[in-house]
């Protein structure tokens, strides 16, 4: 039996810790951060990870500081083979890192060494990427520039958002500790330097992250989109009020919007009484009466799901009767 420490928080970490607990690779410890407040109402939460323990009766600790004395005694005690770790969000200190026998191992959503660091996922998309992945690696002193140990690569969809894909490449990552760990335990894998002329970094995003420019490209503003949801989340303003974005894709199948760019023709889909007039970015026009669509620097994109301020998030269609004619968006605020 292979005895590890886990150290993860969020809900990818859990759906890793799950996978190697339904392969039979059940923790001695598990480690995760703090209850915080969350959500609309500030209540105080426990991190998933440590709701999962506490239901399974694995022994937790949620120390506030890396140096926590009880943490480090406890590992000391133990003295576990190895340790897991996967978003935990606290470092680890060298005198932690040296502890399990065969070192920490820590599950990273990118392909080292692309996308070090706090928001790999959504860097993949924000970029344009057609492919992303798992990534298991060696602990060092550095912000993920461990070895490499294996890895696991997948497709980007067009139409996948952060949210998502960070759930896919959560139960890639425990696939992926659960067929090597024991060959890491029994000292039977190698490890790969990373490539450090190769390495990106990534920056924890804020919530002034999610401001959709429409001036840019449609790809550019799809991938914000998708990168943004559901944290920190796609907004733009209209009226100097911020409407936020949850989906929105590429309207392949509109071709008469071409003509649409420089005028309104009176026809079915625009209205009676159209008028010549410039489509400029961030313009907005209902087409065939339900599909709300903006221009952006060289298309058109399509809002699926948009919640406006103080209201529920809705479809698109159901508050397309209500934009009116020459509605935009403000590109500056």
């Amino acid at each position: 039996m292979i005895r590890y420490a886990f150290f993860g928080t969020p809900e990818f970490a859990r759906t890793i810790l799950e996978s190697l607990d339904c392969r039979g690779f059940r923790p001695l410890l598990v480690v995760t951060q703090p209850d915080r407040p969350k959500g609309r109402g500030r209540k105080v939460a426990a991190p998933p990870v440590a709701e999962w323990a506490s239901n399974k009766g694995i022994p937790l600790l949620q120390p506030e500081k890396k140096n926590d004395p009880e943490l480090l005694c406890v590992m000391r005690e133990l003295s576990p083979d190895v340790a897991v770790t996967a978003a935990y969000g606290q470092l680890i200190s060298e005198e932690m890192l040296s502890i399990p026998k065969r070192g920490f191992l820590n599950v990273h959503p990118s392909l080292l060494p692309l996308y070090r660091g706090a928001s790999p996922v959504q860097s993949a998309i924000l970029n344009g990427d057609k492919k992303t992945g798992v990534t298991l690696m060696l602990m060092d002193r550095g912000l993920d520039t461990g070895p490499l140990i294996a890895s696991s690569t997948m497709l980007i969809s067009d139409d996948i958002d952060a949210g998502s894909l960070t759930g896919v490449l959560a139960v890639k990552g425990g696939e992926l500790v659960a067929d090597v760990l024991e060959d890491w335990v029994a000292g039977r894998l190698q490890t790969v330097p990373q490539d450090e002329s190769l390495a990106t970094m990534t920056r924890r995003l804020s919530k002034e992250d999610g401001h959709v420019n429409f001036a840019l490209s449609v790809r550019d503003v799809h991938n914000r989109i998708r990168a943004m949801h559901p944290w920190p989340g796609a907004y733009a303003y209209m009226n100097s009020e911020r409407v936020k974005i949850l989906s929105a894709r590429i309207p392949h199948d509109i071709d008469e919007l071409v003509e649409c760019d420089v005028s309104f023709q009176k026809d079915d889909h625009f209205g009676e009484n159209a008028s010549l007039v410039i489509r400029q970015p961030g313009a907005i026009t209902i087409f065939k009466k339900t599909r709300l669509l903006v221009r952006c620097g060289d298309g058109w994109i399509e809002l699926l799901r948009i919640q406006m301020p103080s209201k529920s998030p809705v479809f698109s269609y159901e508050v397309a009767h209500n934009v009116h004619e020459g509605a935009s968006f403000d590109l500056q605020f």
